[in-house]
């Protein structure tokens, strides 16, 4: 079980960075228009905006989520070996947790930002991939104490307001 948590808690927190957008971001054609003749102040607008790209990363930190748990099982099932172990763990979590990162980062980096935010998700992606970087190059900081290479992608997701995609290793 504590490896399945330490794997789903580093997709979150990669989706969650990730989840924040990225270098495409290109902010939104502007707020959105009022809807059966209410007025929305430029307040209202930029926050629903928010809010609907939280929804959509979220969205994409949870599909990675289950391809990340799929993976484990199946890893467990095929390399037996001692769940516990530091070894096994940094082996399953460059096997089957650090791929669906990438492929989510690819995915978040492809939302608009909010018009702006771009540069806070920019900052989120970034830290993102750099967490990505440290996590291939020393396996062995996913399974160390604290919050690993993640831990600054996961802070900033938070504080952006994310949910699925923020959760601490």
């Amino acid at each position: 079980m504590r490896n399945r948590t330490l794997i789903a808690s580093i997709a979150f927190l990669a989706l969650a960075a990730g989840g924040c957008g990225g270098g495409k971001s290109g902010g939104n054609a502007g707020p959105p228009t009022a809807a059966a003749g209410k007025s929305t102040t430029a307040a209202e607008a930029k926050a629903s905006t928010r809010a609907k790209f939280i929804a959509a990363a979220d969205a994409v930190c949870a599909r990675a989520d289950a391809r990340q748990e799929a993976g484990f099982r199946r890893y467990k099932k095929e390399n037996p070996g001692s769940p516990s172990s530091k070894s096994w763990e940094e082996k399953a979590l460059v096997a089957v947790g650090l791929p669906p990162i990438k492929v989510e980062v690819e995915e978040l980096g492809d939302l608009p930002a909010p018009s702006g935010d771009e540069d806070t998700i920019e900052a989120m992606i970034e830290s993102l991939e750099e967490a990505l970087k440290t996590a291939e190059a020393d396996p062995g900081a996913l399974v160390t104490e604290g919050s690993g290479p993640f831990g600054k992608a996961s802070r900033l997701a938070r504080e952006y307001g994310f949910k699925a995609c923020s959760n601490p290793l």
